[in-house]
């Protein structure tokens, strides 16, 4: 699990690669993510909502809907 958290140290929300992340936010209508700046300790917040997680999650279906239909057709044209 460490060699995968080394690649995402430098992002500021690493959540946000998380399907999870928006799954929650899309369910629960809203979702707070914090991000404490190591060098002034202040944090910084974002705020997921309903819409920005449906616009997202319904994106990830778009594209699988169209590699699907791809490979679909890929197949029985062979």
């Amino acid at each position: 699990m460490s060699f995968v958290r080394f690649g995402v140290n430098s992002i500021k929300y690493p959540d946000l690669l998380s399907l999870y992340t928006w799954i929650g936010a899309w369910i629960e209508g809203r979702m707070e993510l914090e991000y404490w700046d190591p060098v002034t300790g202040l944090p910084d917040q974002l705020v997921l909502t309903a819409t920005h997680a449906g616009l997202v999650l319904g994106a990830i279906m778009l594209v699988f809907a169209a590699l699907a239909t791809w490979s679909f057709a890929k197949r029985d044209a062979a």
